[in-house]
């Protein structure tokens, strides 16, 4: 592969491994640490994960209203929504998001499926 493309290549790959849980993100970033060192690698890596969260925020919310939300209580998510104010709400996402690093891609997914917008949860990632 062309040298000026590898770090495309790689936001690539580690975005898909956002979209994908399965694939395990601290390994694409070891990758992305072996070939383009430590603070690139990061570097490249943020991107990716960045894109990952926002395609998995979108999948969740174009899938909603399946029969998979259903399945996910998403009846009981929505009633707490209406009923907590926009401040705590802000807050309980911040909260959600610090100790859940090993299960931020599957988090991702998950807050597509509430009523956040967009852009709280772009603001948060």
């Amino acid at each position: 592969m062309h040298e000026s493309l590898s770090p495309f290549a790689f936001i690539f790959l580690r975005a898909l491994s956002g979209i994908i849980p399965p694939i395990p993100g601290f390994m694409v970033d070891i990758i992305g640490i072996a070939l383009f060192g430590p603070i690139f690698g990061l570097l490249y890596a943020e991107p990716g994960v960045m894109l990952g969260a926002v395609v998995s925020f979108f999948i969740a919310r174009k899938s909603r209203d399946s029969f998979l939300a259903k399945k996910l209580f998403l009846q009981k998510i929505h009633q707490w929504e209406d009923k907590t104010s926009k401040n705590r709400k802000f807050w309980a996402l911040v909260l959600l998001r610090l100790p859940t690093n090993t299960i931020f891609d599957y988090l991702n997914y998950a807050i597509g499926l509430t009523k956040i917008r967009f852009s709280t949860f772009f603001f948060l990632l």
